[in-house]
């Protein structure tokens, strides 16, 4: 088997996720300025988050400070934000909450109180480790809405699929997934050689 191939099986592994997945619908115009900011997170490029005049202004003062440090500084917020809102189990910033069904490298399903239209872009952030902590905040495009009813509850169970994002996100949900794979299997182990 080759390396291309095993890499295609690798992204096809889905695993129940139970868990909360906080999300936020995007218009057109925020889901490409978010998409624009993590392409070009370490690059010079500012997609809007920084004044265009910037580089002019630090180079006629020295007391200037660095964009690097101004875009850190809102990512390192926006993570104190989502922090606050998991101590008080309530979303922050316009977010909604879902509940997580399974994940894969390539998507998450999750159920939802919202309907929501099939191909809507999503900001999701949901954590795939507690210890060491992994939260990860991804966006996504829903490919698929299917109302259900839980214990005479409406909700919705909405399918989505990743848009591309760093290659350290994808390890870190392959991680969770054949973490569960073991598990599931020395369960099955212990189960079989008890009985």
């Amino acid at each position: 088997m080759t390396i291309s191939e095993e890499s295609e099986k690798r992204d096809y592994v889905r695993v129940p996720y139970r868990g909360n997945v906080t999300f936020r619908l995007l218009d057109e115009e925020e889901f490409q300025a978010l998409r624009c900011e993590r392409e070009n997170w370490s690059s010079n490029q500012h997609c809007g988050l920084v004044s265009e005049k910037f580089e002019e202004t630090k180079q006629s003062s020295e007391s200037s400070v660095d964009p690097n440090l101004v875009r850190f500084l809102l990512h390192l917020e926006d993570k104190l934000d989502r922090i606050l809102g998991l101590l008080d189990e309530k979303p922050r910033n316009g977010m909604e909450m879902g509940y997580g069904l399974d994940i894969s490298s390539s998507g998450i399903k999750f159920l939802s109180h919202q309907a929501i239209e099939e191909g809507r872009h999503l900001e999701m952030r949901f954590v795939v480790s507690r210890y060491p902590v992994v939260s990860l905040d991804i966006l996504g495009t829903v490919t698929r809405v299917i109302p259900v009813s839980t214990k005479g509850v409406k909700q919705y169970e909405v399918a989505t699929d990743f848009y591309e994002f760093d290659e350290q996100s994808t390890e870190e949900i392959m991680a969770y997934a054949f973490r569960v794979q073991r598990e599931s299997l020395r369960a099955k182990r212990k189960e079989q050689s008890s009985g």
